[in-house]
Formats: C-alpha cells, sequence, structure tokens
C-alpha cells in the first residue's frame, strides 16, 4: 500500500519545527503523512542522513511531500539525481501547502518550471525568509 512520508529541511531549528509540525498535520488522519523526516542543515550540505534515510525507504508508488522543491535539494545536479532515483523505484513527490498538494509527475515539471524558479525562491530565503 502506498504510503505519504514528510521531508523537511531548515537551516534554523525554529524553521525546521515549523516546516515538521505543517507536514505533520498535513492532510492528519489516515490518507497523511506516516512520518516526517527532517534535516538541520543547508541545502548545499551534502550530509542530509535523514533524506537519505528516507530516499532509500520509499517504495513504489510513495509520496515523498515536501513544502518546496529546495527543501529536497538546492542544486540541479542533486535534484536530477533524486529525480530519477525515485523515477526507478516509483514513487512521487509532491509538493504540500495550506490549499492541498500537488504531485510532480513528470520530469519537464520538476526540471523547467521548479527549478526555473528555484534560483528566486533561495534568494528569498537566503535574505532571511528561510
Amino acid at each position: 500500500m502506498a504510503k505519504m512520508f514528510g521531508y523537511a529541511r531548515a537551516n534554523d531549528a525554529q524553521v525546521l519545527e515549523c516546516e515538521r509540525e505543517f507536514l505533520i498535520g498535513f492532510r492528519s488522519g489516515e490518507d497523511g503523512c506516516v512520518s516526517v523526516f527532517t534535516d538541520l542543515g543547508g541545502g548545499i550540505d551534502r550530509n542530509l542522513p535523514q533524506r537519505a534515510a528516507l530516499l532509500s525507504l520509499v517504495k513504489a508508488d510513495d509520496i515523498i511531500v515536501i513544502t518546496g522543491i529546495d527543501r529536497l535539494a538546492r542544486g540541479h545536479e542533486t535534484l536530477a539525481a533524486i529525480w530519477r532515483r525515485l523515477q526507478r523505484k516509483g514513487a512521487k513527490i509532491a509538493i504540500a501547502d495550506e490549499s492541498g498538494m500537488t504531485i510532480i509527475d513528470n520530469p519537464w515539471g520538476i526540471t523547467s518550471a521548479a527549478i526555473g524558479a528555484l534560483p528566486a525562491v533561495v534568494e528569498d530565503r537566503q535574505r532571511g525568509n528561510d
């Protein structure tokens, strides 16, 4: 049976806790996230053990729920590698906010639109809006 797993990453412990709380409460109940994985550290930091654990855990039809594509990876190469790995497994990525969840179901959606907006998102978060 497919499962939803949340993933949050932030440089600041308070921001991380806010993301974690949001993902825990997101669609709480039977169809919500069964667990939320968190890493405290920068997106450029390659030492993200909970992300690695999550990527190893997911199976076909599972969904990784994030609050923004830059929470999963900030670099194009890293994001592309994660995407390929999830595609091989048959798992999906979804971006969640207060209005709902959007499944990123094709590589063009994640690599062109989402990554195209990535520099602005990263810049905004670097200004303290992480």
